[in-house]
């Protein structure tokens, strides 16, 4: 019998599609893998901003992935948003104790509409950092959460992507990889003009960790990934999807 390449999604709810669990769980279909998904937060949003996040019970996100991943084993994990201390708790335990592999975690602290998506935004930076990241195969900050997180030169014990997206008035958007060791390597593209770029972030990291559920290396998984947001992107650029910064060509 043949066997999917699977990536279990953990993160929020976005109801317009364009960010979170719902674009996390298109990309990886698009990209050739088995998504499943669990939910950490509801929230009331769309194209325009962020109004509200409610977060699930920290035990019940807990069951629900333990009872995903007993049946159908994960080949990549790829989390978001994140809204409690608990939940990171929660996460992180399970990550250990079911020794899951190539983990990818996109650590949404901040909407782009400036609303905050973590309760407690100091305790869940210092929880990220001490008991989830360090079983992360990468890490994929955009530049402004690169900074709340203190990201710096030097060795660690998890690879960081710095995304360069938010970099204004640049033709080109840059991702440097800094790996475990400390060496650097640039990803570079074409900056592609088009309003509809809600959940690129999302987009990007759930296509990296589909990548690496089907066997590519880190790089490899980089590269594919931003081939396939620009392909994305580009297509998408003259569609009307929303009346703020769009969601993305995900069909």
């Amino acid at each position: 019998m043949k066997r999917y390449n699977t990536v279990l999604v953990i993160a929020g709810l976005d109801p317009s599609g364009g960010a979170g669990l719902l674009a996390d769980t298109k990309v990886c279909t698009l990209t050739g893998s088995y998504a499943m998904g669990v939910a950490t937060s509801l929230t009331v949003q769309n194209t325009a901003g962020v109004w509200r996040a409610e977060s699930i019970d920290s035990t019940l996100l807990g069951e629900q992935i333990e009872k995903a991943i007993e049946d159908i084993r994960p080949d990549a994990v790829k989390i978001g948003m994140v809204q409690s201390g608990g939940q990171v708790r929660v996460i992180s335990d399970i990550i250990r104790r079911y020794e899951l592999k190539n983990v990818v975690c996109d650590p949404v602290l901040v909407s782009t509409s400036g609303h905050s998506l973590i309760d407690d935004l100091d305790e869940g930076i210092a929880l990220r950092k001490e008991l989830l990241f360090p079983l992360c195969e990468l890490v994929t900050p955009n530049l402004p959460e690169s900074r709340l997180l203190g990201i710096k030169e030097g060795a660690r014990e998890y690879n960081v992507l710095v995304k360069g997206g938010h970099i204004e008035n640049s033709e080109i958007s840059d991702d440097i990889l800094i790996y475990k060791d400390g060496e650097r390597e640039q990803f570079s593209g074409r900056r592609i003009k088009t309003r509809n770029t809600h959940g690129t972030g999302c987009v990007l990291s759930s296509a990296i960790a589909s990548g690496l559920a089907k066997g590519m290396i880190l790089n490899e998984a980089i590269t594919a990934a931003k081939e396939f947001l620009s392909e994305r992107l580009k297509h998408g650029s003259d569609y009307d999807a929303g009346h703020g910064h769009g969601g993305m060509y995900l069909i």
